[in-house]
């Protein structure tokens, strides 16, 4: 439970980190992935509240691992776009949008790495909170 936690906590962190930084270029795809930035925060912050309280009720912690999973999965997919985007174009802040690939991936790294506390906690229903690429037995 402890590593699990450690691994939700380093992705809040993580995720708190790239939302401090200021907007970039500020088009439409920025704008999509911050909103995801801003919604996986929010859930993650709730999921370490309720472990800290060990209010962990399965119903509560099954949405918030679903939001948080999603928000990541779509958070990417914006991000993916918004730095082909910004390369292709040739729009200011390609070294901070290069910086920021690097965060984005460790906090999907992170979000693989809790899985096994989720699983601990969902059981079989982590199939319906988890994708499949994060719950990869090669990770």
């Amino acid at each position: 439970m402890i590593k699990g936690y450690h691994h939700l906590s380093n992705a809040y962190r993580t995720t708190n980190y790239l939302l401090n930084i200021p907007l970039v270029n500020d088009n439409s795809l920025e704008q999509r992935f911050r909103i995801t930035l801003k919604n996986k925060q929010l859930s993650l912050s709730q999921v370490l509240a309720m472990i800290d309280k060990e209010d962990l009720t399965r119903e509560k912690f099954h949405t918030l691992s679903f939001e948080i999973y999603h928000a990541d999965e779509v958070g990417n997919l914006l991000f993916g776009a918004w730095k082909r985007t910004t390369k292709w174009n040739g729009l200011q802040g390609e070294d901070t949008v290069e910086e920021m690939s690097r965060y984005t991936s460790q906090i999907k790294r992170d979000l693989q790495l809790a899985v096994p506390f989720l699983k601990e906690t969902l059981g079989e229903d982590i199939k319906y909170a988890v994708p499949a690429l994060y719950r990869s037995k090669n990770r």
